[in-house]
């Protein structure tokens, strides 16, 4: 197995199509025993990633947590002619021919039809951490209903009933505000 079986950042742009305005995500997925069956899944992957991997030239807000300058997820990319392994730095370099295309696997973007990132997990620290972070992530229990609509129940009085000039409002509801999403954040 080739190591660009297992993560792709590359686009095979001979397999667009002429009808480049009907939307190719939500397509079945094709026969494996179509006789075409190599072509028609490379161009359902080509369109997938099309839509789905490539990171927006003009960022989003979620790029830039903390107040950061740079995107977190490090875009744009380094464009890399060949897929090759740095034995000095032990670092895979996978081949890159768009610097805001997100390394995908070819068989989750036709299963999953959306976004998703292959990293390689080298180290028992890198793997453990993720590990963390995902645990971390789906075991976040909800806040309580009752918080939620005391938060909204102050909120909704204090911009109904209080007599205070605007810049004092405007404190008192970012405070509200603030306080709405740490609840939402436990």
């Amino acid at each position: 197995m080739d190591i660009d079986d297992v993560a792709d950042a590359d686009v095979d742009d001979d397999l667009q199509t002429d009808d480049e305005s009907k939307d190719q995500i939500f397509q079945p997925f094709p026969d494996p025993d179509d006789p075409d069956f190599d072509l028609l899944f490379n161009r359902s992957v080509f369109h997938i990633v099309r839509l789905r991997q490539i990171h927006s030239r003009k960022h989003t807000p979620t790029c830039f947590k903390y107040r950061s300058k740079k995107c977190r997820f490090r875009f744009p990319r380094k464009k890399i002619m060949t897929t090759m392994f740095d034995e000095t730095t032990g670092i895979i370099y996978i081949k890159r021919d768009h610097c805001f295309l997100n390394n995908y696997n070819k068989w989750f973007s036709i299963m999953t039809r959306g976004n998703h990132d292959v990293q390689f997990l080298f180290t028992k620290n890198h793997a453990l951490a993720i590990v963390y972070y995902i645990m971390k992530y789906i075991s976040k229990p909800e806040a309580t209903l009752h918080s939620k609509l005391t938060i909204c129940a102050a909120m909704c009085k204090t911009m109904t009933t209080s007599p205070q000039p605007d810049s004092d409002l405007y404190i008192t509801k970012m405070m509200l505000l603030k306080t709405y999403n740490k609840l939402d954040s436990l």
